[in-house]
């Protein structure tokens, strides 16, 4: 099995971050807001060959390369703005 998929079927939810950057703080944010507390993987904490095996198949599985790469309920969602698109989606099918 790939490295994302042992982190889809040990978390389900859970968000490859950097420690500074602005939209996976945002997105964490939004989670918080919603009451979900993905798993966080840290691109400066987490040991370079395991993050360059997470970056490249985010790359070639999910044409994704940029942070934060969003995983929810076992399902890539994208960044940041995606994620805010999901929930506001979310939120009009529930009306």
């Amino acid at each position: 099995m790939s490295k994302i998929g042992n982190l889809i079927a040990k978390y389900h939810t859970f968000m490859v971050t950097k420690k500074v950057c602005p939209f996976c703080v945002e997105a964490k944010r939004i989670f918080k807001e919603h009451g979900v507390e993905p798993h966080i993987i840290e691109y400066e904490s987490t040991k370079s060959s395991e993050m360059e095996q997470i970056m490249s198949e985010l790359s070639k599985d999910y044409n994704h390369s940029s942070f934060p790469a969003i995983f929810y309920e076992d399902k890539f969602i994208g960044g940041c703005d995606k994620l805010k698109d999901f929930y506001a989606n979310k939120e009009n099918r529930a009306l």
